[in-house]
Formats: C-alpha cells, structure tokens, sequence
C-alpha cells in the first residue's frame, strides 16, 4: 500500500510540471492571435479562458450570425414557454400503457405539471384515496376502508388501469393465438357457407 502511494505521489509531481508546460505552450499560441487581446478586455475572460475560446471557435467567420456563435459558445439566450413544458409533460404521461393524452391532461390539469404538493409518491396516493385505511385502537383493526380521497381522479386511474389490463393481456397472450386463426383461415380459402350462398 505504501509503495502504491509513492507512485501515486511521483505522477502528481510529474503532471504538475507537464501542467504548468502545457499552460505555458497555450498562453505563446494564443497570444499569436490578435482576438486574444479583444476577448482578454471582457471581463471573467483571462488570458486562460481567451486561449481556450480560440482553440474552441477556431474562427468567427464559420458562423453566420452573432446569435449561432453566442448559442454555440453556451452564451445564447434561451426561451422555455409554460405551455411547452406542459405539452411534453403529457406527451411523457401519455407513452404510460393505458393512458391516453386526454387522461394524461386531465392527470396533470388534477395533480399539476410537477406534482410538486406532494412531498412523496404516498402523499399522492393518500390525496387519490387508492391507499387502504388503517384504523386502530388498543391493537384491534377496526377498519380497512379506503379514504374518500378525489372521486375525479380515483375513477380516471381505475379506467386507465382496466384499459392498461386489456392493452397488455391482447398485446402479450391473444395476438398470436389471433394472428394463427387468421393464417389458418386464408389458407383453407372461402368458408363453405360464403360458397353456397
């Protein structure tokens, strides 16, 4: 372990020499440059950081307009609209088997975007009333009757869920027993029945 921790020791001291080289280096290629005095002016820009926007963006000219090269050096300004951030929300919501996007807007227009209120997923569930009650007095259950919670979307999550049930069970089980009684069925040609009619 000791021996381990002296070479650990002599690669640090080696990469700090090789560390302040580099730096050296960087600093003579920039200064041949005549945009390294131009971006060392701005303030938060040393000679360091002016280096590297140079070996970055290698030359201005690659862009067409101001706002390219302020978006690519990361200093664009960018817009969010609430309403976007919404429409992906649901647009997530809805790819959960089951739900649409008419559920998925109505889950998010209950809960909201973020379902910030609730701290944690049980709070959510509680507030829901799909969690069972607990009802206790000395040690003696009395009740395990679900809370009242929200009517509204206790019922949308119980339609989800049996729409969820019905996706998986045709999708997994039944589409190929399906698909094998519609193989057999053109192969064999015309019914009878379609025949003598």
């Amino acid at each position: 372990m000791r021996r381990r921790a002296e070479f650990f020791y002599q690669e640090l001291d080696i990469l700090r020499v090789l560390h302040q080289e580099i730096r050296r280096d960087l600093l003579l290629e920039s200064r041949k440059h005549c945009a390294t005095k131009l971006l060392c002016e701005i303030p938060s820009i040393g000679p360091i950081r002016a280096a590297l926007m140079i070996a970055l963006i290698q030359t201005p000219h690659r862009f067409r307009t101001k706002r390219q090269l302020w978006t690519y050096s990361g200093l664009g300004i960018e817009t969010h609209d609430s309403a976007e951030y919404g429409y992906v929300s649901v647009k997530r919501l809805s790819e959960v088997p089951g739900l649409g996007v008419d559920s998925a807007q109505q889950i998010i227009a209950e809960v909201g975007a973020m379902a910030a209120t609730f701290p944690r997923d049980k709070n959510l569930v509680s507030w829901v009333g799909a969690c069972p009650g607990d009802e206790e007095s000395a040690g003696v259950s009395r009740s395990h009757r679900s809370p009242k919670g929200n009517r509204n979307m206790r019922r949308l999550l119980n339609q989800c869920a049996s729409a969820a049930v019905k996706l998986t069970v045709f999708s997994s089980s039944s589409t190929g027993a399906y698909c094998r009684a519609w193989d057999t069925i053109k192969q064999s040609g015309p019914s009878p029945i379609s025949s003598a009619a």
